[in-house]
């Protein structure tokens, strides 16, 4: 099957005036069929968006035929998570996803922000329930026992950690 691997993003922290540029360099024995992008917008279950990846050198993938290819994600909206899969298959049928079927993420994924604040320090985006505004308190009581993990995500630079355990420790 193919090999899939150096996943990139183009602008590295989106913003909702962007349009984001996903590229893999994609290796095979036998000549490829396909590369697609399979996106989905949040983690809410929504349908995924699937987009042919080309390795023409017109969608910020290099040079054409140089084995990265690539494909955009239209511009979402501020405080969108992006959850995306690069899938190659060559003309036998035999196929890859990445990440694997055995990474527990499940994807990989960006959050598009507009408040990138100027700082010499590394500035860190928890997101639990991010959609809906809830008060310090009622998250404090959400992780009342440090035995019980909340579903969340957070973002680094542009990149998206997602479906991590999130639990109260300490007192």
């Amino acid at each position: 099957p193919p090999f899939v691997d150096r996943i990139g993003r183009w602008p590295q922290e989106p913003t909702a005036a962007d349009e984001t540029w996903i590229t893999a360099r994609v290796r095979a024995e036998r000549p490829l069929a396909s590369v697609r992008l399979a996106y989905r917008i949040d983690e809410s279950g929504a349908d995924e968006s699937v987009v042919e990846m080309a390795d023409d050198g017109a969608h910020r993938d290099g040079v054409a035929g140089d084995g990265v290819w690539g494909a955009a994600v239209p511009a979402q909206a501020h405080n969108t998570i992006v959850l995306f899969r690069v899938v190659a298959e060559d003309e036998t049928g035999a196929g890859v996803t990445t990440p694997l079927e055995t990474d527990p993420t499940g994807f990989h994924g960006f959050y598009v922000n507009d408040n990138q604040p100027e700082s010499p320090l590394p500035v860190y985006t928890l997101l639990w329930n991010h959609r809906t505004a809830i008060a310090p308190r009622t998250m404090r009581s959400r992780l009342a026992s440090c035995a019980v993990y909340v579903n969340a995500a957070f973002a680094y630079r542009g990149d998206l950690y997602f479906n991590i355990g999130l639990r109260r420790r300490g007192g």
